[in-house]
């Protein structure tokens, strides 16, 4: 195996880890794969999983967007500052802020 197939293993397996504790800590300690009591199951399915769920898209969406724009400015060390997308982030979360509300 080499080192990259490695990495990505490697990669995988803290994630899986992550999303794992992400289920089980909280206020209350509980086990993801057989919850004790129905209240936390319910603590699992409403609360728990969306937020991990959640956080596994978004985190997949950040890396497709930070890939897609190193292909598309030909540079694998690019940043959001070299097309202004983090200003124009800015001024979205601003705008969006000042119309929704605090």
């Amino acid at each position: 195996m080499n080192r990259a197939a490695r990495g990505l293993l490697l990669a995988a397996g803290f994630g899986a880890l992550g999303d794992v504790l992400g289920l089980a800590l909280g206020e209350r300690w509980i086990d993801p794969w057989s919850p004790a009591t129905e209240l936390d199951a319910r603590i699992l399915e409403s609360l728990r999983l969306p937020r991990v769920l959640n956080a596994v898209v978004v985190g997949a969406l950040l890396a497709m967007a930070g890939t897609w724009l190193q292909v598309l400015v030909g540079n694998p060390l690019a940043e959001p500052y070299v097309l202004g997308v983090a200003g124009s982030g800015s001024v979205g979360a601003i705008v969006a802020i000042a119309l929704v509300g605090g």
